[in-house]
């Protein structure tokens, strides 16, 4: 994990607490000194605040993220390998985690009933899972990657046990059964709404920092502050905002 990015951005609200606090405090009429002493008080606490809240998330996000790019790789591969290999997966990962899993002709069963393996790049729909009902009734296991929400209420009105892929990955990751080459995830097509949030970017809130700032600082000479600190204030505000609300 990169300490920089967290640095910059405890630097950044400490810097924008403090002209704030600063602007603020002259414009009650404060001492300058003690005006200073303040705003770089609250800024130290604030930029302290920042890093080790960032840092913990960032921790979290860091796992989260490694393990959701693994699951995606995994799920890649099941959707492109043999059957005979995810069957002997399976079922060695099946065994070691303790439970009654065997090939039967050819054919994967746990707990005495037949699993129906359905591994697709994109979530299964309805007519993926009608066929193997067609084929298995509805006393059949259901090992998939992921389901499409009208598929995923067929398979529960039907009662059929289902493991998908977060499960999936929970039972091949505790049993070590994970394969060590993965082909990477295919990336998806962004949708409008991530096309429309990518105009909105951390990087955005450089300008209305910039600018915010040095609003702030002429209010400290202007013969009128209130104008200079209100749309300064505004701006440093809409930049942490920014900051903190926008994708990277």
């Amino acid at each position: 994990m990169k300490l920089f990015p967290i640095a910059a951005d405890a630097l950044f609200y400490a810097s924008c607490c403090f002209l704030l606090v600063l602007g603020v405090l002259r414009y009650f009429g404060t001492p300058l000194p003690l005006a200073l002493l303040a705003a770089a008080a609250a800024a130290l606490a604030i930029g302290a605040a920042v890093f080790l809240i960032k840092q913990k998330r960032q921790n979290k996000k860091y796992l989260g993220g490694a393990e959701e790019r693994k699951r995606a790789a995994l799920m890649t591969h099941l959707a492109l390998a043999p059957p005979e290999e995810i069957k002997a997966l399976l079922l060695h990962a099946l065994e070691t985690n303790g439970q009654q899993a065997e090939l039967k002709e050819g054919e994967l069963v746990l707990n005495g009933s037949p699993v129906a393996l359905l591994f697709r790049m994109a979530p299964a729909l309805q007519d993926d899972v009608a066929a193997l009902v067609r084929t298995y009734g509805s006393k059949f296991t259901l090992i998939c990657s992921d389901l499409s929400p009208e598929a995923e209420e067929l398979i529960q009105s039907l009662n059929v046990r289902t493991i998908e892929a977060a499960e999936l990955y929970s039972v091949l990751k505790e049993t070590d059964s994970i394969p060590e080459k993965l082909l990477p995830p295919v990336p998806s097509r962004k949708s409008r709404r991530e096309r429309f949030r990518a105009v909105f970017k951390k990087s955005n809130a450089r300008p209305f920092f910039v600018s915010g700032a040095l609003l702030l600082l002429m209010s400290l000479f202007a013969l009128f502050p209130v104008y200079y600190l209100a749309a300064g204030s505004a701006l440093l505000l809409l930049s942490a905002g920014l900051r903190l609300l926008a994708p990277a």
